[in-house]
């Protein structure tokens, strides 16, 4: 039976066949080579210019002014805040590692009197023991 089906293919499907191989694997050798060039030879220049665009800084300055009711009552008046959002995208070995790292941040900016100037929170469950 096989030797039937090899038969039937004629000489033209076989170079066919080869020439379509030939071509895959010239495609397979182009796109080994692009990866090679995006990730050995520039893969720094890509991730120097990846950490710069996901560092944004923002700075809001506006009032939206004193609210009163129809007694003129005071309701709502412009008062200074702040407010920090640390976003950890880092990758660490362990949890535990993570938040040791967590728990320096917080302890630096309590030693630099960023606490008495600012109400700082810190949730119970990122508490670590440094000693551990």
């Amino acid at each position: 039976m096989f030797k039937k089906a090899k038969s039937s293919l004629s000489r033209g499907s076989k170079t066919r066949i080869i020439i379509l191989t030939i071509l895959l694997m010239m495609l397979t050798c182009v796109l080994i080579q692009r990866l090679f060039t995006l990730q050995i030879v520039n893969g720094e220049d890509y991730l120097n210019n990846f950490a710069l665009s996901i560092k944004k800084e923002r700075v809001l300055n506006s009032t939206r002014g004193e609210i009163y009711d129809c007694n003129g009552e005071l309701l709502a008046y412009n008062r200074l805040a702040y407010s920090v959002t640390f976003e950890d995208s880092g990758s660490y070995e362990s949890t535990h590692v993570r938040n040791l790292s967590l728990n320096i941040i917080f302890c630096i900016l309590q030693v630099y009197c960023v606490s008495s100037c600012f109400k700082l929170f810190l949730h119970v469950s990122t508490i670590v023991n440094p000693a551990l």
